[in-house]
């Protein structure tokens, strides 16, 4: 049976100031993953793993930063300080990412992101 998660597990596993209504969403859109993750019996301790990497991925995305958290700052100065991944684009671009890549198996849910595609020409002008 899929494994559930919860706005509370969410918030444990991530700090994140995201409305509940977000995490909702984020929770519903991983959970199109069940089928495919219990269809390959993957355990469910498993599946609460790459489901709560996959949304911390998702909320590291929508922070809007290049990068992994290095230092952060409280107390009125806040400030964070990011360095750059090297892990590329794509799910491949925070480590919470990188995680549920290489947990997930049968691609369950790094199926579920779709990749950029880049289409370049080169050629002469007239």
């Amino acid at each position: 049976m899929a494994a559930t998660i919860t706005i509370e597990q969410i918030k444990e596993f991530i700090p994140t100031d995201l409305p509940d209504s977000v995490l909702t969403g984020y929770i519903t859109f991983v959970a199109q993953a069940d089928t495919c993750l219990d269809s390959n019996s993957v355990p469910g301790e498993t599946q609460t793993v790459l489901k709560l990497n996959a949304i911390a991925h998702l909320i590291a995305q929508s922070s809007g930063a290049s990068g992994e958290v290095t230092s952060e700052r409280s107390r009125t100065g806040a400030a964070v300080t990011y360095k750059e991944t090297q892990g590329g684009t794509g799910t491949a671009s925070t480590s919470y990412g990188r995680v549920m890549q290489q947990l997930d198996m049968f691609g369950c849910l790094t199926s579920l992101f779709k990749q950029s595609r880049f289409i370049n020409s080169i050629g002469r002008g007239c």
